[in-house]
């Protein structure tokens, strides 16, 4: 199905929030996307990983992405193909993933392109949560 940094058919891409917060707000947002009930979703667990990353396109500033011609509309639309075409601009140069801000504007998310991953570079499985009841929908903070 691809996502907002990789196009559908691509490359494999693991999607990270930054903060718990940003991972709740993701949560329903892709539920709400699904037209399912949150509820429905659970029990959902929640995975942590350790990341080191060497090369990573890195859009957290506005003037960076200004620069690709991506505005906070384009970050948070349904359409997300001005992204994909930045994601894949990325994976063809070689990054190994894409830091931005959350669609959902809660902090930033990390999409890792898992094919692109350079020696020396860290992803590994820390641990995990589940989720038995719904968390705190997170505000929009960006």
């Amino acid at each position: 199905m691809g996502g907002r940094w990789n196009p559908p058919n691509s490359w494999p891409t693991l999607y990270l929030g930054l903060t718990l917060e940003t991972v709740a707000a993701e949560f329903y947002r892709s539920a709400e996307s699904a037209a399912v009930d949150p509820q429905d979703l659970l029990p959902r667990n929640v995975l942590r990983f350790n990341v080191l990353l060497g090369r990573c396109l890195d859009l957290r500033r506005e003037d960076a992405r200004l620069l690709l011609g991506l505005d906070q509309r384009a970050i948070r639309s349904g359409d997300r193909s001005a992204c994909q075409k930045v994601g894949a601009a990325a994976h063809h140069a070689g990054l190994e993933g894409v830091i931005a801000p959350s669609a959902t504007g809660n902090s930033e998310v990390l999409a890792i392109f898992l094919d692109r991953q350079l020696p020396g570079s860290i992803l590994t499985y820390a641990d995990f949560t589940t989720w038995t009841r719904l968390p705190e929908r997170p505000q929009a903070s960006i």
